[in-house]
């Protein structure tokens, strides 16, 4: 048998066409001894039916949506990973609009003195409080409490007289819930660093400037 056909589908059903060509090498036929072989052409079509549930469209997995570093911030800083140029900052880190950590360091400018003394004026005070206030915002940090004198005096005057400035400081620190272990001092560096060099001239020796207390960030 030699034939053609053509299958196709209905939806649930389907449909099958043929065209064939069918031979019998049969020789020994009784009925019509003299033929060698007998043959006829078959067509037909016919219908398609399936049994069993119908087949469920295999689902196309869902997209992968590739992350957005904009939205990410892997280290926590908050800085996202887009911007952040050091994904690597550590907890507790004072961290610049990079993600990268930068220095804090805290300015007593006005944290001065009166002439020949140790006690801190209202002025002082305002200051000392803000500082407090850094120092507990950023727990990591540790300060140095300095002290120093105007260059009027004996140097051995001056340097007890920075211990007190430095001193003052120090207790105000403390008793507004600085940890003393965070604190390095107090030191007193009398008349050796002076802001502005002014000689041993009096009264312009006098330098209000030179008498005051630093903290010095120490990491």
């Amino acid at each position: 048998k030699v034939g053609l056909g053509i299958q196709g589908a209905l939806g649930r059903v389907g449909i099958r066409t043929e065209l064939a060509y069918r031979a019998d090498f049969d020789d020994t036929s009784i009925a019509a001894p003299q033929e060698d072989w007998f043959g006829d052409v078959l067509a037909s079509v016919g219908i398609i039916v399936p049994l069993g549930p119908e087949a469920e469209a295999p689902v196309a997995p869902a997209p992968v949506v590739a992350a957005n570093c904009a939205d990410q911030d892997d280290d926590g800083d908050g800085v996202n990973n887009c911007d952040d140029k050091c994904p690597g900052s550590q907890a507790g880190q004072t961290i610049g609009p990079d993600g990268c950590p930068v220095p804090v360091s805290i300015d007593l400018k006005g944290v001065n003195f009166d002439f020949d003394k140790a006690t801190l004026r209202p002025d002082a005070v305002t200051i000392l409080n803000e500082a407090a206030e850094i120092l507990k915002r950023y727990p990591e940090l540790k300060v140095e409490v300095a002290g120093h004198t105007d260059q009027c005096g004996k140097d051995a005057y001056n340097q007890k007289l920075s211990e007190r400035r430095a001193r003052a400081a120090y207790d105000y620190l403390t008793s507004n819930g600085v940890d003393a272990a965070r604190l390095s001092g107090p030191n007193g560096y009398g008349e050796s660093r002076p802001l502005e060099d002014l000689g041993q001239a009096f009264p312009a020796c006098k330098s209000e400037k030179n008498r005051r207390t630093e903290l010095n960030v120490q990491n």
